[in-house]
């Protein structure tokens, strides 16, 4: 992501090819400077920094890896009076092609007593001017190991140097490579005599080994302290999550049982709507059955109407009958009906 002239030391190794790009871009311009026998890390460093024209200068082993940001990072913070400016890295260790471990050992703000005892700033995360490189001598060719730690340190007498608290970079091992780390590990003879070189040179006292370990007393007593709250924050957030856990379980049990509750009365709910409309059913019924109990209601009312006007008529029938009947009664007493008796009877009617 930032446009570089790129310069290419292959130090003895075998017949160089140079890329052309892939996938339509272009590879940026790019020397090859090339050593017919190996001349050492410091030689061939040394000769890519002479061959270079940028006023600023980086450096990628061919076992490491820049991020795409990396070089646009670094720029970016280069506006700053420093001597010279780093990021983070990370320490990635391959095994058959593949990253098993990735540490971000890396991440040191810059300070003179503790990179004068060890290096905190590995090469391709730092970002230095071309001249001041030159002007400090480049690379000393007496060193095979930590060559870029004794750089460092005659550029720091030179100003403060500035940490970009990004990671942007890798520093790779692979296992059964030539790392300098992994064929002169830590600890090793080579390492320890390689440091004892550097102290040496820069005439490391023991004034700076007291200021160095009391700093990083301070920074391990703090890290302990920080971890001791962590453990605690754990553990309390442990209690929490269990504490959590256990009501999580509660409600769910609950939300169980409520479901059945809810389940039962949507039963019920049907049960009620079915009944709802056997009532709406019978609530039909009984309204027409009212009405025809009305309309016999009315006819009823109709019938002891009649039935009152059929009394009267039947009451006036007996008065009537009485009356007559009591003319019948006066008749046949009479001595005129009498006679007319005695003459049908006479006449052989009686």
């Amino acid at each position: 992501n930032y446009p570089c002239e790129i310069v290419v030391v292959n130090d003895g190794g075998g017949q160089a090819v140079l890329p052309v790009g892939t996938g339509g871009i272009a590879c940026p311009p790019l020397k090859l400077i090339h050593h017919e026998t190996s001349r050492g890390r410091a030689e061939a460093g040394n000769a890519g920094v002479r061959a270079a024209s940028n006023a600023f200068i980086a450096f990628l082993d061919d076992d490491d890896l820049y991020y795409p940001e990396h070089l646009e990072t670094l720029t970016r913070a280069a506006t700053s009076r420093h001597t010279a400016w780093y990021s983070d890295a990370i320490s990635a260790f391959v095994r058959d092609g593949r990253t098993h471990t990735r540490l971000r050992i890396y991440a040191q703000d810059f300070d003179r007593d503790l990179l004068a005892i060890d290096n905190y700033i590995p090469l391709p995360s730092l970002l230095m001017r071309r001249d001041d490189f030159l002007d400090a001598g480049g690379f000393d060719p007496q060193f095979d190991l930590f060559e870029d730690w004794d750089l460092i340190l005659r550029l720091a007498k030179r100003g403060d140097l500035l940490r970009v608290p990004r990671v942007t970079c890798e520093v790779r091992h692979f296992e059964g490579g030539t790392s300098v780390v992994l064929s002169a590990p830590e600890g090793s003879e080579e390492f320890r005599a390689a440091k004892m070189r550097v102290w040496e040179k820069h005439g490391v006292d023991h004034a700076t080994f007291a200021r160095a370990i009391e700093k990083q007393k301070r920074r391990l007593t703090d890290a302990h302290s920080h971890a001791a709250t962590a453990r605690g924050e754990t553990d309390a957030l442990r209690h929490d999550v269990d504490r959590l856990t256990r009501e999580k379980e509660e409600v769910l049990a609950q939300n169980a049982q409520a479901q059945d509750t809810l389940n039962g009365y949507a039963m019920r709910v049907r049960e009620l709507e079915a009944t709802a409309h056997s009532l709406q059913a019978i609530a039909s019924d009984y309204h027409n059955k009212t009405i025809a109990v009305e309309r016999l209601t009315r006819e009823n009312a109709q019938l002891r109407d009649t039935n009152g006007i059929a009394h009267q008529e039947l009451e006036r029938a007996r008065v009537e009958i009485a009356r007559l009947n009591g003319l019948l009664e006066m008749i046949y007493r009479s001595k005129t009906w009498k006679l007319h008796t005695t003459l049908e009877r006479i006449r052989g009617r009686g």
